[in-house]
């Protein structure tokens, strides 16, 4: 633990900050009512899956970074 880069840690958070707020984000703007029947020129699904990939991969490389063993 002592071989740990404050940089790459803090990069690293973020990231999962970063694509949790996108997921948070997305999700909201999936619930909200529509006023009118024109189509948004931000789809969200897409930016919904790459916050929750990003996030998931942030989780990863922090595990790695803080040697976390699996078993």
């Amino acid at each position: 633990m002592s071989s740990l880069i404050p940089s790459e840690i803090a990069i690293t958070w973020s990231v999962f900050g970063f694509g949790v707020l996108l997921v948070v984000l997305m999700c909201w703007r999936e619930s909200k009512p529509s006023k009118s029947m024109d189509v948004s020129i931000w789809p969200t699904t897409p930016f919904l899956l790459a916050g929750a990939f990003l996030a998931v991969l942030a989780v990863v490389h922090l595990l790695t970074l803080y040697d976390v063993n699996p078993r």
